[in-house]
């Protein structure tokens, strides 16, 4: 008589484990997470509205327009901009990565004292900015300087583009706060460093711009920029007095209320 064979046993109840192994590889990754949160997420979203403040800087356009312009190419013009957005996103990442507990306190879940006086002063200090501008317009870039550009090499353009984001005052003055806002955010790290890389990239806009155009629209990059620069030598100073009052405004309105939540009643 032949013995009866045992009934199958399920595999899935042979390896417990296998159901929260398929579970596991169901589960989105780190990035896919990252770019999710990049998207949803509102202190990105008011790091960005902030950093729009950065179309004020039409000089850094300008400079980018003119080295697209030259015979020797456009090689010092991209460079330019490779310095110029990385400046930032430097500046950016140690704000967010190293000078967190300074700037927003993030071991608190309020806003901290020196935060909110931070972002205070830069706010005062766009304040002034817009109406010292307001009261006598000015280039944002000596004509002298400008026409210096024909002598820039790659090598030169890129040393200018990284260091022009540490001097300029008003430019810091509108990314600090937003890189603050990111720095407050408790984000996870490769979301943070995706959100200062697209809080630089908004920042430099307008003179990404232009790049875009001669890359993707060749045939008629040279009518489009000339027509661009023409608008931002006559227009620069009237788009930065109407830029700078409503940043200065916001960063008013930040810093008073994070004092306003820490001593009010």
């Amino acid at each position: 008589m032949v013995a009866a064979h045992p009934p199958s046993v399920n595999a899935a109840a042979r390896s417990p484990t296998k159901p929260i192994a398929d579970a596991r590889a169901r589960e989105p990754g780190p990035a896919i997470v990252a770019l999710v949160t990049l998207t949803m997420d509102v202190a990105i979203f008011q790091a960005w509205a902030i950093a729009v403040g950065g179309l004020s800087s039409l000089g850094a356009a300008l400079i980018v327009l003119l080295l697209l312009n030259r015979e020797a190419g456009p090689g010092s013009a991209f460079a330019f901009a490779g310095g110029y957005l990385c400046g930032y996103v430097t500046i950016g990442m140690l704000v967010v990565f190293v000078g967190a507990e300074l700037i927003e306190g993030r071991q608190s879940d309020g806003p901290s004292l020196a935060g909110s006086i931070v972002v205070l002063v830069l706010g005062l200090l766009l304040l002034a900015l817009a109406l010292k501008r307001r009261r006598s317009p000015t280039s944002d870039e000596p004509l002298g300087f400008l026409a210096k550009l024909d002598d820039f090499r790659p090598p030169k353009a890129l040393a200018m583009g990284v260091l022009i984001p540490a001097l300029n005052v008003k430019n810091l003055a509108i990314f600090l706060p937003a890189a603050a806002v990111l720095a407050a955010a408790k984000l996870e790290p490769l979301t943070a460093a995706l959100a200062v890389i697209s809080t630089a990239v908004v920042f430099a806009g307008g003179l990404l711009l232009p790049l875009l155009i001669y890359l993707l629209v060749p045939g008629r990059a040279a009518s489009w920029l000339g027509a661009m620069r023409r608008w931002i030598e006559a227009n620069s100073s009237k788009v930065a007095a109407v830029i700078l009052p409503i940043i200065a405004c916001l960063l008013l309105i930040k810093g008073s209320r994070g004092l306003w939540l820490l001593y009010g009643p």
